[in-house]
């Protein structure tokens, strides 16, 4: 983990990153950082990803754009990413380029279907995938 991700994570934590600038790579380098490198229980890395974006959104004066299920959903697919690795990346970059676009903006799009995770329930809340799940 470079100084950059840790100065990027502490920065995130303490809710001084600006919005506009912030990517989903930006996103998923954080999730990585709290989950691989630092070494955090899945569990304290949702309430420190949740807290710091609810900051970041509330920061831009949109705090309707915080959603749960992304949130969780992302950060799942990080855990799972790093579960599935044998040996681990050396560098953030090399970590989002061995999971082949699993990591991407659209990655949940497969797993939900339209209009499903921009609904108020998931905004609120985890709303599960069901694409592929018997209803």
């Amino acid at each position: 983990m470079t100084d950059a991700d840790h100065a990027l994570v502490a920065a995130f934590e303490r809710g001084e990153l600006d919005p506009a600038s912030f990517s989903h790579a930006d996103h998923v380098r954080v999730a990585w950082a709290l989950l691989g490198p630092m070494g955090r229980p899945f569990h304290e890395a949702y309430l420190a990803m949740r807290a710091g974006l609810q900051a970041l959104v509330a920061r831009a004066g949109r705090p309707e754009r915080y959603n749960e299920t992304v949130t969780l959903a992302f950060l799942a697919l990080v855990h799972e990413e790093l579960a599935r690795t044998v040996v681990p990346a050396p560098t953030f970059e090399a970590f989002y380029a061995g999971a082949e676009g699993r990591l991407d903006r659209g990655a949940l799009r497969a797993l939900y279907p339209d209009g499903a995770l921009s609904s108020e329930a998931a905004r609120a809340g985890l709303v599960l995938p069901t694409i592929g799940r018997a209803p």
